[in-house]
């Protein structure tokens, strides 16, 4: 899986990308699990929508069920929810087309303040399921640059 995160709404909000990836491991069940550190302009909190686009590398077999769940926390805090699910993916394709559009939230701006000062507190868990199995789950860590 690669994962890229951009912001719309305004043509000054850069886009992010990963700046690093801290490991990679499998899990019992024989899925997989990463984290991934983005390295975000301060511009970023003032989006009015964020796109999360994950490529999937589908193997010999389709895709059935399909189910993320993705939760956005800062120091603990729950701040963002959601669940997006695909009936079918097709089989020995790389699927690039798996975007999740997400209204940002509305942040104060102490909030988003205190999101630059604590570099890192702001994570995400992202839970990939193929028929309420898990198959990848993807931690990822943001910090907002000055």
């Amino acid at each position: 899986v690669s994962i890229t995160i951009r912001a719309l709404g305004s043509s000054e909000t850069p886009a992010g990308r990963a700046v690093s990836s801290a490991w990679k491991a499998t899990l019992i069940d024989g899925g997989s699990s990463c984290v991934v550190c983005f390295s975000l302009s301060r511009e970023f909190l003032a989006a009015e929508t964020v796109a999360t686009t994950f490529e999937l590398n589908v193997r010999s077999r389709p895709i059935h069920e399909l189910k993320l769940i993705e939760r956005h926390y800062f120091k603990d805090r729950l701040i963002r929810s959601h669940i997006v699910q695909a009936p079918f993916a097709v089989p020995n394709a790389v699927n690039s087309t798996w975007e999740v559009l997400q209204e940002g939230p509305l942040l104060d701006e102490d909030v988003k303040a205190e999101m630059v000062a604590c570099p890192w507190e702001t994570r995400s868990d992202s839970f990939f399921l193929v028929q309420g199995k898990l198959v990848l789950h993807c931690r990822a860590m943001y910090s907002f640059l000055e």
